[in-house]
């Protein structure tokens, strides 16, 4: 028997799971992070870059630009998909483990 997982929760927009690990060198900083989120994101997961299709409405909100196109990736449409792939901070998700074979 696998692990399934029922995901239960809507998202609320805040954009934490639109910020990636940086790859490169640079600080943080220099790359599109909405400073609401620039003190968290530095000191509690470490320098991080912003997806390219992310923005914030005038309320602050995240906005995935690509959001219901065929450009939007995959994993993003599938996220999240299990307890251990709900980003770092994000309050929106909880899940119920259900049995399957």
């Amino acid at each position: 028997m696998t692990k399934q997982w029922l995901r239960i929760g809507e998202c609320r927009r805040c954009g934490l799971c639109c910020y990636m690990k940086n790859l490169v060198t640079a600080p943080a900083l220099q790359f599109k992070i909405d400073p609401k989120l620039a003190a968290f994101l530095e000191t509690e997961q470490g320098a991080q870059v912003a997806c390219i299709h992310l923005e914030y409405d005038i309320g602050g909100q995240a906005v995935c630009t690509v959001y219901g196109s065929s450009r939007r990736p995959p994993s993003c449409t599938a996220h999240p998909s299990s307890p251990n792939s709900v980003t770092k901070g994000c309050i929106a998700f909880t899940f119920i483990e259900r049995e399957s074979e």
